[in-house]
């Protein structure tokens, strides 16, 4: 390897592989109603590819049932369970 000052004595190369990949999806969700005004909704945290896992994104089922809408709330990735 070379520098302003010269080259490098005994200069080896080196191999960086990256081994983080991208986590699994969720499995199924189990879902409680809670005092009849909330719905509980728990999940196992998914294999996270090496990396934590920063958020989760909540999609419902429409009443039309053709379409998915967001959820508002925020779930951090620490959370395996939200109540709605």
């Amino acid at each position: 390897m070379k520098n302003k000052y010269g080259w490098s004595v005994g200069f080896s190369p080196v191999l960086v592989k990256l081994t983080a990949k991208l986590p699994d999806k969720t499995l199924t969700p189990e879902f409680s109603i809670q005092r009849l005004e909330y719905v509980r909704i728990d999940w196992k945290a998914p294999y996270n590819g090496g990396n934590a896992i920063k958020s989760y994104t909540i999609l419902l089922l429409d009443h039309d049932k053709l379409n998915f809408y967001e959820v508002k709330a925020y779930c951090d990735g620490s959370q395996q369970s939200i109540l709605l």
